[in-house]
């Protein structure tokens, strides 16, 4: 065993296990989240069912253009590996994620040997990244954002070692860039592609002899060529199956339209993402203003050019990717999640360089040194944002121990168990408590290790307690009303609310019915007339607010009273005289998607 763990190989090998576990763990055992997660699963289950259609992607039946094809066809091949399952479509995010991680591992071994970056980078930058808040939720969802993460960022290491290294690995980052095309359209080309080119004005500047060993490389080309040729085929052919729409939906709607405008609602200022990246790097957030401060000062004395190639490239990396989603119109959480893997390379680098001296004292005579190296202002930064950090979560813990039902709306209140919360808070406040004495007592090394303890332990009490309990909470209504519909093989329809999850469980077509109100004729003809079909039952889904107001409209019988949604049958015949026979609606009009 001891010789086994001298090889890099093997301890490769159990790191990427020990990545895999952490980012399934206990996947399999809460509901898909309304309303993102549903859409991408139901897609690559329709992909599979006959007749089923693996270039044009359905949701609900009907084409869904909003993403290209890779995200559901990895989806589809765990179906078709482990079945039709929550894990089995959340899976592909967690192995995009353990892809991410070994990819800086191996990019920050290479600096290593190179002697430009401290021994313990490798390591480091997979614990950051593994137990920052964002990465690690990211990684549990079966949603595009890693895949595409993984993509760009593979993308961007291998142009980043075909620079430093060899350019043959510009043939990697062509099949990275390729896959990145096929998970989310040019942005995967543009960004890494950027970032490469402002990285390599730093080094080269006007030096167009350097520039041209590189642009004259066979590989350089080899790789683009090898891109084209990897996300081509699926843009020809899915074209050529939908001449019109593809280009309107994809093209202008969902890659132009979304920069330039606000798409579905999703506004934000433009420090949208300032929060977001604050929140979302907890608890290694507290080394970012210290970060930021020494790239500021060496940018203010010009000495940028003598930092790391790799810190350069993440700082570069790392401003452009959150510069240009701020300057998108269409913002979401999950949008600025590529800019966690140069900002993870930052601020590992940047928390290497304070104990990697005391590391080495430590393998000798055991004593560790005092940092003397950072500045004062740095470490007072840090130890201001762990204790910032334990004041939250300290707040966090007294609340827990208050009775706070009254302050719960009740379909919250049904759902809600004190002692998980308590535990977690708990173990987070301890780990924060020892975390802050020892930075206090300047023992970074032992610091950061407990860092990583605290927040991995965090993150494991989160995926097995408290996310099941909040996801029943959100979903379990919706997932019995599907289960009883497709039981009783019913028709299934929803009454003015739109959630894709009751698809994925019914797997059958579910008709989102608009309310009455404002449109009385339609709405009635629906459910009296269109989509009673012979031997199934009609099945309705009703948010319990307006539950009345369809009680008192139609001859109903209720199936199921839930918490926030209730199940209710329909019965042909009329309660009011509201319904006046009309031709046939067109159901393809209907808002399925």
């Amino acid at each position: 065993m001891r010789s086994l763990l001298s090889q890099e190989w093997f301890r490769v090998a159990l790191l990427a296990v020990g990545l895999l576990a952490l980012f399934t763990l206990n996947t399999a055992n809460y509901p898909l989240f309304d309303v993102d997660e549903p859409r991408y699963a139901e897609t690559a289950r329709e992909m599979i069912s006959a007749p089923g259609d693996w270039i044009t992607p359905y949701f609900n039946h009907v084409k869904r253009f909003d993403k290209p094809v890779l995200f559901y066809w990895l989806i589809a091949l765990m179906y078709q590996l482990f079945g039709v399952s929550v894990f089995s479509a959340r899976l592909v995010s967690a192995l995009a994620a353990t892809m991410v991680a070994l990819g800086m591992y191996a990019t920050a071994q290479h600096e290593v040997r190179a002697g430009r970056a401290p021994s313990v980078l490798p390591w480091l930058a997979v614990a950051v990244f593994a137990t920052m808040v964002e990465p690690f939720f990211m990684a549990r969802w079966a949603i595009t954002d890693m895949t595409l993460t993984a993509c760009m960022s593979l993308m961007g290491l291998c142009l980043y070692l075909g620079l430093m290294a060899s350019v043959r690995w510009y043939m990697l980052a062509g099949v990275f860039c390729g896959l990145g095309l096929l998970t989310k359209g040019p942005v995967a080309l543009a960004l890494p592609g950027l970032v490469y080119l402002l990285f390599a004005a730093t080094r080269f500047g006007l030096d167009w002899r350097q520039w041209w060993v590189h642009v004259r490389s066979a590989w350089f080309w080899g790789g683009l060529v090898l891109a084209l040729c990897i996300a081509a085929p699926w843009y020809w052919a899915v074209n050529q199956a939908n001449p019109t729409e593809f280009v309107q939906e994809f093209v202008f709607k969902h890659n132009l339209k979304r920069f330039t405008s606000t798409v579905s609602g999703h506004k934000g200022a433009w420090f949208y993402f300032v929060p977001v990246v604050l929140a979302g790097s907890v608890p290694w957030v507290a080394f970012l203003p210290g970060a930021l401060c020494r790239a500021a000062s060496h940018l203010k004395r010009r000495l940028l050019g003598q930092w790391p190639p790799l810190v350069l490239y993440s700082l570069i990396g790392f401003v452009t990717i959150f510069l240009f989603f701020s300057a998108s119109n269409t913002k979401l959480l999950t949008y600025i999640l590529p800019a966690f893997v140069p900002l993870t390379l930052l601020l590992a680098w940047y928390a290497a360089t304070w104990f990697e001296d005391g590391l080495a004292d430590t393998t000798g005579q055991g004593v560790e040194v005092a940092d003397p190296a950072v500045p004062r202002f740095e470490r007072g930064s840090v130890q201001v944002m762990l204790g910032l950090l334990l004041v939250i979560f300290g707040a966090a813990l007294v609340a827990t121990f208050c009775d706070l039902s009254a302050l719960m709306p009740a379909n919250v209140k049904a759902f809600y168990t004190p002692w998980p919360f308590r535990m977690t808070a708990i173990w987070v406040t301890v780990g924060l408590l020892a975390v802050n004495g020892l930075w206090w007592f300047r023992r970074s090394f032992q610091a950061v290790t407990g860092l990583v303890i605290t927040m991995a332990g965090l993150l494991v009490l989160l995926s097995v307690t408290i996310t099941p309990i909040v996801s029943t909470m959100i979903q379990s209504d919706l997932v019995w009303a599907a289960q009883l519909a497709k039981a009783d093989g019913a028709v299934l329809t929803t009454y003015e609310t739109k959630k894709p999850s009751l698809v994925f469980y019914t797997q059958d077509k579910v008709y989102f019915v608009p309310r009455r109100l404002g449109n009385e004729t339609t709405t009635d003809q629906l459910l009296y007339h269109d989509l009673h079909l012979p031997g199934r039952p009609l099945y309705i889904v009703v948010k319990n607010l307006l539950l009345n107001e369809v009680l008192e409209a139609y001859d109903t019988d209720v199936v199921r009273l839930g918490h926030a949604y209730s199940l209710v049958r329909i019965n042909p015949g009329l309660k009011t005289k509201l319904y006046e026979r009309k031709p046939p609606v067109d159901l393809s009009d209907l808002p399925n998607q």
